[in-house]
């Protein structure tokens, strides 16, 4: 692999996610998202909690039943934000989009 792909670009982008240094760990998932640039990980710090409210809200509505999902938004939110890769760390385990299958749906009755 060429070297410029390892180091950042003077506008601070990696175009490698391996290298790069903008990481955000979600305790609540065990996840590490890798971002291309400071900016794209300012971007998913200020939203991810919002738009989870945001998702959880449109798809309660939507099938009439209390969402809450973690997971599932902030995938979608990182999706939309990173536009130069993917790269989700589980512990040093990278985890391919291609390969990702979400599961573990619980059922709980609401008070």
């Amino acid at each position: 692999m060429p070297s410029f792909y390892m180091k950042k670009t003077r506008n601070g982008i990696y175009y490698d996610l391996n290298y790069s240094e903008f990481k955000f760990y979600s305790e609540e998932l065990d996840l590490t998202f890798v971002f291309s640039s400071k900016l794209h990980l300012t971007k998913f710090k200020e939203q991810f909690l919002q738009h989870r409210a945001e998702f959880n809200q449109k798809y309660s509505v939507r099938f009439k039943i209390k969402c809450s999902f973690k997971a599932l938004p902030d995938l979608v939110l990182y999706r939309r934000i990173e536009s130069r890769g993917f790269l989700i760390k589980e512990g040093d385990t990278n985890l391919c989009q291609k390969f990702l299958k979400l599961g573990g749906e619980q059922v709980i009755r609401k008070d």
